[in-house]
């Protein structure tokens, strides 16, 4: 419990508009294109994952994340993705408490999401991630 006051603590204004909670949809671009070793979690239920999903996110939904958390590597960076800030802030207090330090949450909804995965876009990563 103190871990979380600790946290709560360095929630400052000062820390939510520096913005190190999330990663921006252009930040996420560029790992992609880099070809960075993220891990993306998708805390939404399995019935939500079930009908919208990308092949690239794992599902460990919200609920089971206390039972779940520790196939998440704690070494590399880790994306949360939800269609819920409510359900995602949740999940980001969780494993920074469980000493995940490089999750962020990523700051985009589905439809961006999707919009970025257009031919050019996809033939870049491929490129880029082939060299």
């Amino acid at each position: 419990m103190e871990e979380l006051k600790d946290l709560l603590r360095q929630m400052s204004l000062e820390y939510f508009a520096s913005g190190v909670h999330r990663c921006d949809i252009e930040e996420f671009k560029k790992s992609l294109l880099e070809g960075e070793d993220i891990t993306i979690i998708d805390v939404r239920t399995k019935e939500e994952h079930k009908i919208i999903n990308f092949s690239f996110m794992e599902n460990i939904p919200l609920h089971e994340l206390p039972d779940r958390y520790k196939e998440i590597p704690v070494d590399k960076k880790v994306l949360l993705f939800c269609s819920c800030k409510v359900r995602i802030l949740i999940a980001y207090v969780f494993l920074k408490v469980m000493g995940f330090d490089k999750v962020k949450i990523l700051d985009a909804d589905i439809e961006t999401l999707s919009g970025i995965f257009k031919p050019l876009f996809v033939m870049k990563i491929k490129k880029e991630n082939k060299t």
